[in-house]
């Protein structure tokens, strides 16, 4: 990576207030970048022009909202192991930045990406080995097969839209304080969605992300684990 993408790599994470081992952080990266880039071409991971849209779109991106994260495993007070889901992990995408950071910052908090395809899951599971992500656990399995009431936080990106059906699956990987955290784009978009729900609409906070040098609206969608009889 050159250092011009070098250097927009650490501006977005100070922009994003990540200081504390910064280096170490953009190190673990900067390699992951690397593995994204040899096997793109082949797996089909993520579609991107250059190197400068993925650490903005994707790696940045997967990275901003994560003090609000931080901030609802907190508040949810767990005791013991703190888990979170990448659901429909894909390229390791929010996953494996947010596992980057949160080993440097509290190893003791444990990712599981989730994804269906094996050949997907060989590479997560080399990034996994390569960058010592001795927090993260690669599972190979459809959404509706992983553990059931099991995660504090189950995390999604660039999914499909919200149905009923999906909703429903989503919800069963999280236990009863559990939240699932989706990245979303347009305030305007998310409520529409939400109301196509009709009835099963579940109750969610829509937080406001800043992904640095990305001028598209993100937000974070946070649904609570709903009850039996909502």
């Amino acid at each position: 990576m050159n250092t011009q993408n070098t250097e927009l790599l650490q501006a977005g994470l100070t922009a994003l207030h990540i200081e504390d081992r910064q280096g170490k952080l953009a190190d673990m990266l900067t390699r992951y970048i690397r593995e994204l880039e040899t096997f793109n071409a082949a797996f089909n991971l993520i579609k991107v022009q250059n190197t400068q849209e993925l650490i903005i779109k994707h790696i940045l991106d997967s990275l901003a909202p994560w003090e609000a994260l931080a901030h609802r495993l907190d508040s949810q007070q767990t005791e013991g192991t703190c888990t979170i889901a990448d659901i429909g992990s894909g390229a390791g995408l929010p996953g494996i930045p947010l596992a980057c950071l949160f080993l440097l910052k509290d190893p003791s908090i444990k990712f599981t990406l989730i994804e269906r395809m094996h050949k997907r899951c060989a590479v997560l599971e080399n990034v996994q080995a390569m960058l010592g992500l001795t927090n993260t656990t690669v599972l190979e399995s459809e959404a509706e097969k992983a553990p059931a009431d099991y995660f504090d936080i189950a995390v999604f990106r660039a999914f499909r839209p919200l149905d009923r059906a999906m909703l429903a699956t989503l919800q069963k990987r999280i236990h009863s304080t559990g939240i699932l955290a989706a990245y979303k784009g347009k305030r305007t978009a998310i409520e529409e969605e939400m109301q196509a729900l009709d009835a099963y609409k579940p109750d969610y906070e829509v937080i406001p992300v800043q992904t640095p040098f990305y001028d598209a609206e993100r937000n974070l969608v946070i649904i609570p684990k709903c009850r039996e009889d909502d």
